[in-house]
């Protein structure tokens, strides 16, 4: 008999996936000839964008505790397999322009090389987790002293660096937003949904006041204030975890 469903990792997953359906769904609505428009449909954006995808590497890693840790060879096979599958799913998204005749294949076999702008943008988060699953392996494989912590945090100090510098190869810049997450995800397991109803209230009041305030885009490496974004990222994910767990 397969091992019966966990119905709050399920639910949690389903509302991560709202939440991503909402933020590219209020784009149109605020994004104007000349960039991002003032007004409520940004304001929730900004909101949603604050945590939705640090909350999400967060269940990936719930999820991966459950399946179990993977050593570092079957985290770079992983990993492989999920760029693999991300360059060909972006590579038939790119049909229409090399049908319309619109299409550079030297431009294109360029960022697929490069790991950017990929056919199918929103598979970014596929190369991402990839690479987080590789870091933490590899920190979990070391073996000087405080190897696993060193490891992570050179990781995030490379991210940075690319995030400020526009650096935008393989999502490195995106590790800021999701290795802290994952990690997280991966050392609380089933315990991340205790979060108290109280605890989850004050995570909501601090995301309504603080993320308005900040622009976070994790896919693109913007972080806007790093102590506004870890503060947002960490309140929303505690309301969502809360709902949840009730």
């Amino acid at each position: 008999m397969p091992p019966p469903r966990d119905l709050q990792l399920d639910a949690a997953r389903g509302l991560a996936v709202l939440l991503v359906l909402s933020g590219h769904l209020l784009q149109p609505v605020f994004y104007g000839p000349s960039g991002p428009e003032p007004g409520p449909a940004l304001a929730v954006w900004r909101v949603i964008y604050a945590f939705h995808m640090p909350f999400f590497f967060l269940l990936c890693g719930m999820v991966d505790r459950i399946k179990g840790e993977a050593k570092l060879g079957e985290a770079c096979r992983s990993a492989l397999r999920l760029v693999a599958v991300t360059l060909a799913f972006g590579t038939l998204a790119l049909v229409p322009q090399a049908l319309a005749g619109t299409l550079s294949p030297g431009d294109a076999l360029g960022d697929a090389l490069c790991g950017r702008d990929f056919g199918l943008g929103v598979l970014w988060f596929l190369v991402a987790l990839g690479l987080v699953r590789v870091i933490d392996a590899a920190a979990r494989a070391a073996t000087f002293p405080g190897g696993y912590w060193i490891v992570l945090g050179g990781a995030l100090a490379l991210s940075w660096t690319c995030s400020a510098r526009a650096f935008p190869y393989w999502q490195v810049h995106a590790l800021v937003g999701a290795l802290p997450f994952y990690v997280a995800g991966l050392r609380l397991g089933p315990r991340a949904f205790d979060v108290s109803a109280l605890l989850g209230a004050c995570g909501l009041a601090v995301l309504l006041l603080c993320a308005p305030r900040n622009f976070v885009h994790v896919a693109t490496g913007q972080y806007g204030d790093p102590a506004l974004f870890a503060v947002t990222a960490a309140a929303g994910s505690a309301f969502a975890l809360a709902i949840v767990g009730r």
